[in-house]
């Protein structure tokens, strides 16, 4: 069966093409850029084509027969390639319906792993744990690792360890065997109309596991009005015992610390596995890539674009350098929107760094007719701002960057939009002028 996947370098079908290629499918595929993403299937063998026109597609069908063309949400609906697929009757969809049609031909139960925050990195637990163990397994991973494949299907498999998104209501298009929720916060006012359709969203999800689903408490009280089911274990953050296995592991966060609590109990209920042997290989966690992840020494990439990510980030942050420099990339001006109406804006998010470098938003998914936040917008209404300063571009922060390394201190660029990209170019800049001599 042959698979052509658009955008198949994004962070859902990037890792979907690898997992379609270890279950045996012929892979290929297109994308506007080349990326990370790009790259990691390119290294695979497989052929990306950039030009997006329909060409290429329509030639490999003529010459091969595609089977299936699985589509990014992102994907217009009179996107050239799509539009060839429907004509010539290929069966066309998002990348939910191919998952579960890999689970039902491999025989594989779906784990899901769902919440606001934190999906990829409780994911990577996951799969960092079993690998280590050497449990065979299948994962999705929303992000390229550090240790493996973003994605992988092993002989012998009993689960598909998944990231349930919730946005676009993908999660709703699965039903696991079992689930964890990291955490419930509004998010994506682009599809869901309020925090009541949100949390219902996350209610129906709970509805449609066939076991156990483990949630922390202050998140199942969002949802209760909403459950019919019984099917959730509500995780209380005050009780004693709790407390203390979360104290005890050994990884740098809180929130990291919260959510390996959560993967210690998913895999503890799947496998039979001494619980010690757990907690030990979970403290030995490398991260996810973009999750708190190193680019040279001192400075750091971060996915965090919400209040609630930004604070969680900055106190992992603290945990190991006493003076925190973050570049900020708020991402979509809809969600700047929904942050002010909502949450007042950042509020304290930033209290604890020692200078903030504010950049425009990156702007995705907009409604036209939305007024742009601007920066000074934004920084208005945080209330203790005098340590945040308004830039235009990464690249004009070189020398201070520079400067702040030397000081000892961690530099912090946080956005989901294009500043990962960006902080990474400038760090190839910095270390081929000298190498930094960090304090």
């Amino acid at each position: 069966m042959t698979i052509y996947f658009v955008g198949i370098g994004g962070a859902g079908l990037s890792p979907m093409a690898q997992l379609a290629q270890d279950c045996g499918y012929w892979v290929t595929g297109s994308d506007r850029t080349s990326s990370l993403g790009t790259q990691a299937v390119e290294a695979r063998g497989v052929f990306v084509d950039y030009l997006q026109d329909g060409r290429y597609l329509q030639n490999l069908h003529r010459e091969k027969r595609v089977d299936w063309v699985v589509h990014t949400a992102a994907c217009l609906p009179d996107h050239p390639e799509l539009e060839y697929a429907r004509k010539a009757g290929i069966r066309v969809s998002k990348r939910d319906e191919f998952i579960n049609h890999v689970a039902e031909v491999k025989n594989l139960k779906i784990i899901g792993i769902a919440g606001t925050h934190g999906k990829t990195t409780t994911t990577s637990m996951c799969n960092w744990v079993l690998t280590k163990l050497g449990i065979p397994h299948a994962h999705l991973v929303g992000s390229t690792l550090s240790f493996g494949p973003a994605a992988r299907y092993q002989e012998k498999a009993e689960y598909l360890f998944i990231e349930a998104d919730e946005f676009d209501r993908n999660f709703l298009h699965f039903h696991p065997s079992s689930s964890v929720i990291t955490n419930i916060d509004f998010d994506h006012p682009d599809i869901y109309a309020s925090p009541t359709d949100y949390f219902q969203a996350f209610a129906q999800y709970i509805h449609q596991n066939k076991s156990s689903v483990w949630l922390w408490q202050e998140d199942w009280l969002r949802v209760k009005p909403f459950l019919k089911s019984e099917n959730h274990l509500a995780l209380d953050l005050s009780n004693a015992e709790i407390q203390t296995q979360i104290q005890n592991i050994k990884l740098f966060g809180f929130h990291n610390r919260t959510n390996a609590y959560l993967a210690f109990k998913l895999l503890q209920s799947l496998y039979d596995l001494d619980p010690e042997l757990i907690y030990a290989t979970l403290a030995t966690f490398p991260g996810a890539k973009r999750r708190m992840e190193q680019i040279i020494p001192g400075l750091w990439s971060d996915y965090a674009h919400h209040p609630v990510e930004v604070r969680a980030s900055l106190q992992m942050a603290k945990e190991t350098c006493r003076e925190v420099v973050v570049i900020y990339q708020p991402h979509q001006n809809l969600r700047q929107h929904e942050i002010m109406a909502l949450y007042g804006g950042y509020r304290d998010a930033f209290d604890s760094a020692y200078t903030v470098y504010w950049l425009p938003t990156y702007l995705s998914r907009e409604d036209p007719g939305l007024e742009i936040l601007t920066p000074q917008n934004l920084v208005a209404a945080i209330p203790t701002n005098s340590h945040i300063r308004l830039i235009e571009s990464v690249f004009d922060l070189e020398s201070e960057i520079a400067r702040h390394l030397r000081a000892g201190r961690m530099v912090l660029a946080m956005g989901a939009g294009s500043i990962d990209g960006a902080i990474r170019k400038l760090a190839r800049s910095l270390e081929a002028k000298k190498p930094l001599k960090v304090a």
